[in-house]
């Protein structure tokens, strides 16, 4: 069974000069930077990433409490479902007898 080309050749090219060969550059040249590093180093570098992460994450998370506090949620009504008014003795042309009717 013959392969489908999906991408043309020139553009698969163009890609793999564009994206693939800087992308594995750049992990062959932060490989090298981290493995220079010594124990110390690497665990402040893991630390402030951590940190910077963490920090985010709860500045996120307490803007968001912040907003629903605040009362911007109190715009939207909440409304509850409400039964629908069906009437009881109706005949239809249904297959399926009404109760009164058994």
């Amino acid at each position: 069974m013959r392969k489908m080309k999906i991408i043309p050749e020139g553009v698969r090219h163009a890609l793999n000069e564009a994206v693939h060969i800087p992308k594995s550059r750049m992990k062959v040249w932060l490989k090298n930077k981290c493995d220079a590093l010594d124990h110390k180093q690497r665990f402040r570098v893991v630390a402030v990433a951590f940190t910077v992460f963490m920090l985010t994450t709860l500045y996120i998370f307490g803007n968001a409490c912040y907003r629903i506090g605040k009362g911007d949620a109190a715009k939207y009504r909440i409304e509850h479902i409400k039964p629908l008014d069906i009437p009881q003795n109706v005949k239809s042309d249904n297959l399926t007898p009404i109760a009164d009717e058994l």
